[in-house]
C-alpha cells in the first residue's frame, strides 16, 4: 500500500526507521515517539487489516509463541 508508513519501513523505502528485528513474518522497529525511553513497534511485514491481523491466528498462532 502506497500510502501506509508501515508498508513504507517493511519494505525499507522508510530510510529513517529504526530496525531491531525482522524475520520471514514479522518487522520489530523502534517507535519514532520520544514520550517514553524505549517503545517497540511489532508489525507484520505483509499489510494486513486489523480484522485480519487478529482474526486469522497471525498474532497468536506463531511458533515462537506455543506454550506461553
Amino acid at each position: 500500500m502506497p500510502n501506509c508508513a508501515f508498508c513504507n519501513i517493511t519494505s525499507y523505502r522508510d530510510r529513517d526507521a529504526k530496525i531491531w528485528y525482522v524475520d520471514n513474518d514479522i518487522m520489530v522497529i523502534r517507535n519514532r515517539l520520544t514520550w517514553v525511553p524505549v517503545m517497540l513497534l511489532v508489525m507484520p511485514k505483509d499489510h494486513l487489516s486489523q480484522t485480519d491481523l487478529w482474526g486469522d491466528g497471525f498474532v497468536t498462532d506463531r511458533p515462537d509463541r506455543k506454550n506461553t
